[in-house]
């Protein structure tokens, strides 16, 4: 069974603070905290740590070597607890679009010209690649839509779902008499699939 760490946001919080202002008492004003649950924070974080961070001379604290490098993580924590609280405000706008060279290139910024009429506050993320990177990319949930040439071959079927988008008629231009004219029916009915 994993162990629960015991430290807390807000002791973290706390600590960052005082690192920050140098002081329990600019901390507290700070966090809106008095400056005895300040105090009482920043003790409960060393006793979890079981070391020091600041060392106390008078009514100064001065940072402990230790303090630094827990600093450092402790901005890492704090951050990345704000991206989880606003997560589903962040995913609700950001769409991760995945798009083969010649779709990306010529397709992709009319489309994306239309979705931002529709939702101008959202956020794309596009990838541009050859059709098997950009699967490559949805079946590893990086993307969540690719839009590519051809028919490309997932490794994992159960992940990624596969739906004809478009077709495209391609077409052929050679000089009148030219032996690749023989067969133009044949070459008529040929077809890609952009799915």
């Amino acid at each position: 069974m994993q162990t629960v760490p015991k430290i807390t946001l807000k002791q973290l919080a706390v600590f960052v603070s005082i690192y920050q202002t140098g002081s329990t008492s600019r901390a507290s004003e700070e966090l809106h905290l008095s400056q005895s649950a300040v105090s009482s924070a920043l003790t409960e974080l060393e006793s979890r740590l079981q070391m020091p961070l600041f060392e106390r001379v008078g009514r100064r604290l001065n940072q402990h070597p230790n303090a630094h490098p827990i600093y450092i993580q402790a901005q890492a924590i704090l951050g990345q607890s704000l991206t989880l609280e606003h997560y589903h405000q962040y995913q609700a706008g950001q769409i991760h679009i995945g798009a083969s060279t010649t779709i990306g290139n010529y397709v992709l910024p009319s489309l994306l010209g239309k979705l931002y009429e529709a939702l101008p506050d959202a956020n794309v993320d596009m990838y541009i690649a050859n059709t098997q990177e950009v699967v490559s990319e949805v079946e590893q949930l990086n993307i969540d839509i690719a839009l590519v040439e051809g028919v490309p071959r997932p490794v994992d079927m159960k992940v990624i779902e596969q739906r004809e988008w478009r077709t495209d008629t391609l077409m052929i231009f050679a000089k009148r008499d030219s032996k690749w004219l023989k067969n133009v029916a044949t070459y008529s009915k040929m077809r890609t699939v952009i799915s």
